[in-house]
């Protein structure tokens, strides 16, 4: 009975005391860790329960990063107090019977298949090993991949209808992006080329170049921008708020030592995903159709649908 309300409390405690030592106001004063104490060790007493150094320390290592931190600059009394009231809350739930709902029976449930289900995951993937082999192939078949460009943006911003911002109408948009691009393409320099523009709002070029990898480009784009050759400038790239030029500095191929970490990720994500799919389909996965449809006609684009049309822009900078 001891460690079904010592694990009880611990679940209460976990995301409660995170909140609290997120607070400035739930904090004690700062006071030095308390020393280590071997894990049978009982260091707190509530009514005729016992908490071990153990005990605390599963608490402990259950909290988010941010929090541990928080509690090593506070000392261990705020662990204490507030692991203290999860257990007398605990056991005032058990003698009014909540722990007998059957909404309590469900999230007691579904917490222990989450627990079960990370612990098997982590398991897993354990087990799954990327060879030093397997990345060098993987490098050597896709080598497009890591192919990289030193590029420069320069933005000239268009001016919304009867808005105050700074930009300009769409014909004199398109006519200083194809200034500036016929400047560009005929070696003058972009820094140069910058201190000419600084007072000019409508226009924005990046002075330092930075570099890109040709996976993180869309398709269309990576095709259009790797042709470049080094110091060429593309064709304007147009969306409802400015035009955008972009100006290959220069090409490049990421090595093998810089690229390994990637790819061995990669693998083990691939031989995850291999082996969870496998699981599903022995388990003999069903879903019932009309329940697990797609989105009601009336559903509202989401936020990742907005952040796939944000990727799709290019990046302003200054």
């Amino acid at each position: 009975m001891k460690n079904h309300r010592v694990q009880h409390a611990a679940r209460l405690a976990g995301p409660v005391l995170g909140l609290c030592l997120a607070m400035p106001a739930c904090g004690q004063k700062a006071q030095p860790p308390s020393a280590s104490a071997p894990a049978d060790k009982v260091v707190l007493k509530v009514g005729g329960h016992q908490v071990t150094a153990g005990d605390l320390e599963f608490v402990i290592k259950s909290l988010p990063a941010q929090s541990q931190q928080a509690l090593a600059a506070q000392g261990n009394r705020a662990l204490g107090d507030r692991y203290a009231m999860m257990l007398v809350l605990s056991e005032k739930a058990e003698s009014d019977h909540l722990d007998q709902s059957p909404d309590f029976q469900r999230q007691m449930a579904f917490e222990r298949m989450q627990s079960l289900a990370q612990q098997e995951y982590q398991s897993l993937a354990r087990k799954v090993k990327v060879t030093p082999q397997e990345v060098n192939q993987y490098f050597s078949a896709h080598a497009a991949e890591f192919q990289q460009v030193d590029i420069r943006q320069i933005t000239v911003r268009k001016k919304a209808q009867g808005s105050n911002t700074p930009g300009l109408d769409v014909q004199q948009a398109h006519s200083r992006a194809d200034e500036i691009r016929k400047a560009l393409n005929s070696g003058v320099d972009a820094q140069k080329l910058a201190e000419q523009f600084k007072a000019d709002q409508s226009v924005i070029i990046d002075p330092t170049p930075r570099s890109v990898k040709r996976q993180q480009m869309a398709p269309e784009l990576a095709d259009k921008i790797f042709a470049l050759k080094d110091g060429q400038v593309s064709d304007p790239i147009e969306n409802n708020q400015a035009l955008f030029l972009i100006q290959v500095v220069r090409h490049s191929q990421v090595d093998f030592k810089e690229a390994s970490p990637e790819i061995e990720a990669k693998l083990q994500n691939d031989k995850m995903e291999a082996v969870l799919a496998d699981l599903k389909a022995k388990a003999g996965v069903w879903m019932d159709p009309n329940y697990f449809g797609g989105p009601s006609l009336g559903a509202q684009p989401g936020a990742a649908d907005a952040g796939r049309s944000a990727e799709a822009t290019p990046r302003r900078s200054r």
